[in-house]
């Protein structure tokens, strides 16, 4: 059979394909050499979810022509990326699908696929606030002119020539990242490889390319070499959503979320109106000031990548318990939290939490959960996929998020159907209920399965994923997965039944602060506190004097912490916890 004279829908079908395959095969290992620029051990995984929303799409749509295929793909692409190289990927896809408008309707000959290359690397640049050499960029733009240098020189270049120098100039770009301080090799600059043998494979399968890079990747992870410390790049925390507005608004947003934060990408495409769907992420200090002034974003999901150095070291929370605060302690602030939470930071202990309180974000993050700001089913579906855990535990905040918990789980429940695959033919992919599974990976791609908790409210969903935290930080180094669920199970279980809830809404401030004054039993330890935005601003100095005043006169206030957090909700409510035994 005479070779394609273009990449056309099938060939780029089975590309997108194959390269989510080769990442799914081999994301374990991109995800340990990801130094830079956090190591947060996900490049793999974010790249596969890039690849798979681009190959999900262009399955399901009934596409016209190659231009309308890739448009279709590259929208795909934007809505699956996570985190910063999914959101690359996402970006350089998009700029493959805006050169393609341009080519034939059967697809992309020589000249149009190395122009898309060219596309794709300047879109590499363009989706980073602060380009870094070394990096995914650097493997993209070597492939492109690699590709370019091909088209130039030879007599009568093919598809699979351009193709194979290309991935060729992306593994040469992977061996100048040993020893610059991102790992043994960049992490993006290996998913690129990837990407760029497996579309060299799609016109020369005997070639194995992607098998030769892999090869090439496990030798170089094993490379000792000492690397420098990578400075200048900051951001406790990662904040991802999506958002719809104008390309105008979406550049206003790029520049404002440069000045707080780095890893900036707001990857999208226009349409005829201007108007667009764009995918936002950030690394940052301050997730409340990352989400958009205006519009309205969804799927939010912000989860912590590391300690803070300028984090209070006697808060639990974090929060300056000084003027201006987010939180008011008692003199007597924990003796037993702060210590253990502040000891270290367990990435993925798999909790979701679910809130609408964007005052709560900080807390529930530096706890371990990966939280949800105004919850739905497809939100906590993506926050699923973040964790990278086969299971967690969904913490709603309301009979909303109840029911969006429980259509997520059964969704990812009906993606995890059993099928009996056939390993034989290696590199063929299906799509389950929407989801790729990859023969070649060795069965069917796990799925997280979610526990819902029975958390009707903020504050319960709040106390609950604080208790989860400090169990998973006590006891997770000793157990095994099927004991670690069994804990956390019986913790949330345990928090529920020694918590007693109270809800104060159009009520004075005086009343409210002797009415959970009142509420303290010899029982209590602890007092959560929420105050909305529009309650009376002296019921939080109102309720610490109170407590304080009746947990001295009962003797308890040696042992009594209490926890008053402005829930940053346009509402006049306070709820309150308090915990006991």
């Amino acid at each position: 059979m005479s070779a394609p004279e273009h990449l056309g829908i099938e060939q780029l079908h089975s590309w997108l394909v194959h390269a989510h395959a080769a990442c799914v095969r081999h994301g374990e290992l991109l995800n340990t050499l990801n130094e830079f620029p956090v190591a947060d051990s996900d490049t793999g995984a974010n790249v596969t979810h890039t690849l798979a929303g681009a190959a999900r799409a262009l399955t399901q749509a009934d596409v016209i022509d190659f231009a309308d295929a890739a448009t279709v793909a590259s929208a795909g692409a934007v809505l699956g990326a996570r985190g910063n190289s999914g959101m690359i990927l996402a970006q350089c896809l998009l700029a493959f699908s805006e050169s393609a408008q341009n080519a034939p309707s059967q697809g992309l000959r020589p000249v149009e696929l190395v122009a898309a290359l060219q596309a794709m690397a300047r879109g590499a640049v363009k989706a980073v606030s602060h380009p870094v050499e070394g990096t995914f960029i650097s493997a993209m733009r070597s492939a492109a002119q690699a590709g370019a240098d091909t088209l130039d020189t030879s007599p009568r270049p093919t598809l699979e020539e351009i193709t194979a120098t290309a991935a060729f100039g992306a593994q040469e770009a992977v061996v100048e990242t040993v020893g610059i301080g991102h790992g043994p090799v960049d992490a993006g600059a290996g998913a690129i490889m990837l990407i760029m043998t497996a579309l060299a494979d799609v016109f020369n399968p005997q070639g194995d390319l992607t098998g030769t890079a892999l090869n090439m990747l496990t030798d170089l992870s094993q490379n000792n070499t000492s690397h420098k410390q990578v400075s200048g790049h900051s951001g406790e925390f990662e904040v991802m959503y999506l958002w719809n507005a104008t390309a105008f608004q979406a550049e206003r947003l790029r520049k404002a979320l440069g000045e707080i934060g780095d890893s900036v990408a707001v990857v999208g495409a226009v349409d005829s109106l201007n108007m667009g769907l764009f995918h936002v992420h950030v690394h940052t200090d301050n997730p409340r000031a990352a989400l958009p002034p205006y519009g309205k974003a969804r799927q939010i999901c912000i989860r912590r990548l590391r300690s803070s150095r300028t984090e209070p070291p006697t808060n639990l929370y974090g929060f300056n318990a000084r003027g201006g605060s987010n939180v008011i302690p008692l003199e007597r602030f924990s003796s037993k939290r702060p210590s253990k939470m502040a000891r270290k930071f367990q990435k993925e202990i798999g909790v979701i939490a679910c809130t609408r309180a964007p005052g709560l974000i900080v807390p529930l993050a530096r706890a371990g959960a990966v939280v949800v700001l105004e919850p739905d089913s497809d939100a906590i579906v993506r926050a699923a996929g973040d964790i990278q855990n086969p299971n967690a535990f969904v913490l709603p905040c309301d009979e909303a998020s109840i029911s969006a918990a429980h259509a997520a789980s059964r969704s990812l429940i009906s993606r995890a159907a059993v099928w009996a695959l056939d390993d034989s033919n290696l590199g063929e992919d299906i799509l389950v209920a929407g989801d790729y599974i990859s023969k070649s990976a060795g069965g069917v791609e796990a799925l997280t399965r979610l526990k819902v908790a029975d958390t009707s409210n903020e504050v319960a969903m709040f106390v609950t994923a604080m208790a989860l935290g400090l169990a998973e930080l006590e006891n997770s180094s000793d157990l095994d997965e099927a004991a670690k669920l069994a804990l956390m199970e019986r913790t949330a279980w345990v928090t529920a039944v020694r918590m007693r809830v109270l809800e104060f809404s159009g009520v004075d401030a005086e009343h409210i602060a002797l009415a959970v004054a009142n509420a303290l039993g010899e029982w209590t330890v602890t007092v959560t506190v929420l105050v909305g935005a529009l309650a009376d601003s002296d019921v939080a100095p109102l309720i610490r004097d109170a407590v304080g005043q009746k947990a001295q006169d009962m003797g308890i206030d040696e042992d009594l912490d209490v926890n008053i957090y402005a829930s940053h909700q346009d509402l006049d409510q306070v709820l309150v916890g308090l915990e006991g035994f």
